[in-house]
């Protein structure tokens, strides 16, 4: 899925030079509609919410991360400095304040100081949830959030994402709801 903001608010996040724009996302081969001037228009508008949805108007064609929650698994893909890291944080945040103390868990891994494929299985599978997530007689959920795939340079392996597909045969993947950011340019 490939990111893209409102267009319409101006609404500065603290962070110089990111706005706190609400982000959508859309299936790889679902080019949103955008209006005369290149914008995206307003889903939440209620003037515009239907100008990205399916020709059958049955079906949205943007989505937010929240409404992605169900889903298996996800790679949110975009361009530098579009904000995909600051939206995995907010998804993290959002995340751990729905599931509160319950047994789900979430889990935030920036993949970009892995220099060889044991650092990289280190981040994901040396932390402690992943650990417990993993065990055999454990029942709850996972919701891995791995950043920066793109800045992840394993050496002596052919692509990060490859390790990772490696090491998902051995995990319990009907428990797992992943969530993968990477640049455009790198998948």
């Amino acid at each position: 899925m490939r990111p893209n903001s409102d267009g319409g608010r101006d609404r500065t996040s603290g962070e110089i030079g990111l706005l706190d724009w609400k982000r959508f996302w859309y299936r790889d081969g679902n080019e949103p509609h955008l209006d005369e001037h290149g914008l995206l228009p307003d889903p939440d508008d209620t003037r515009e919410r239907f100008a990205n949805w399916d020709s059958q108007g049955s079906r949205a064609l943007l989505f937010t991360l929240a409404e992605l929650q169900a889903l298996p698994c996800a790679i949110l893909l975009g361009e530098r400095g579009l904000g995909k890291s600051v939206e995995l944080q907010r998804e993290e945040e959002r995340l751990r304040a729905l599931l509160g103390e319950g047994p789900d868990t979430v889990l935030r891994v920036s993949l970009a100081s892995a220099d060889t494929m044991t650092d990289l299985i280190h981040l994901i599978e040396g932390e402690p949830a992943f650990a417990e997530w993993r065990r055999p007689n454990s029942e709850h959920c996972l919701y891995l959030l791995l950043d920066s795939l793109d800045e992840c340079r394993v050496h002596g392996a052919p692509d990060a994402a490859g390790v990772i597909a490696g090491r998902i045969d051995h995990w319990p993947v009907e428990r797992l709801r992943l969530r993968l950011v990477c640049r455009s340019s790198e998948w």
